[in-house]
């Protein structure tokens, strides 16, 4: 994974989905189409959808009050988008898909020993969907 940190948007699959939502001519589309990729896979969950999902998500919550700011380095930029807590579910669907077991990403995290790290992120933006349902 090309990855510099384990942050959300500290590695290249989730900074390639922020361009592409950047450009969407529906982002509130391409956000719920994202999150439903994650949450509906039913075998292994591959990694570049795993971090498009949590890149989706931590947009979602950074919509809501209080919620967590989007990485101004790696995270989208220049989008107004309202507040998104009719993702909110969807979004907390995606997050636990991506911490499970068969999920590419938590598998790759674990093998580099940092998966708690991780998940920590995780868990940030999950605490500020929560709140909102």
């Amino acid at each position: 994974m090309g990855a510099w940190g384990t942050g959300i948007f500290d590695n290249d699959h989730a900074a390639d989905w922020s361009a592409s939502l950047e450009e969407a001519a529906d982002p509130l589309a391409f956000l719920s189409e994202t999150l439903t990729d994650a949450a509906d896979e039913k075998d292994l969950l591959d990694l570049h959808v795993a971090s498009a999902a949590a890149a989706a998500a931590a947009v979602v919550a950074s919509t809501l009050p209080d919620g967590p700011p989007v990485d101004p380095k790696h995270g989208p930029e220049g989008l107004e988008l309202p507040d998104l807590s009719e993702l909110a579910l969807l979004a907390l669907r995606a997050l636990d898909r991506i911490s499970a077991d068969d999920s590419e990403w938590r598998d790759l995290w674990d093998e580099v020993g940092q998966l708690t790290e991780a998940q920590d992120h995780l868990d940030t933006v999950a605490t500020a969907l929560q709140q909102s349902t």
